[in-house]
C-alpha cells in the first residue's frame, strides 16, 4: 500500500521513541480500512519526500531493511 501522507505532529516520548501523527491524504473507504488494519500490526514504513521516494526505496532494498 503506497499512499500519500502528511506528517502533522511529531512527539518525542519519555522512553526515547518518537510518535508520528499522520494524515492519510486519501479519504477512499478501502484506504481507510487498510490503514485501520495496520493499527495493531508491526509494520515498516519508508517516510521520504515524494520526489525522492523511488530513490529512497531503492537504497533501502539494496542496503537491507534496518
Amino acid at each position: 500500500m503506497f499512499k500519500g501522507v502528511e506528517v502533522v505532529r511529531v512527539n518525542t516520548m519519555a522512553d526515547g521513541t518518537i510518535r508520528l501523527t499522520l494524515d492519510l491524504q486519501s479519504g477512499v473507504g478501502e484506504d481507510i480500512k487498510d490503514a485501520f488494519s495496520l493499527m495493531h500490526t508491526e509494520t515498516s514504513m519508508l517516510l521520504a519526500p515524494t520526489e525522492t521516494f523511488v530513490e529512497a526505496m531503492q537504497e533501502l532494498v539494496q542496503g537491507g531493511l534496518a
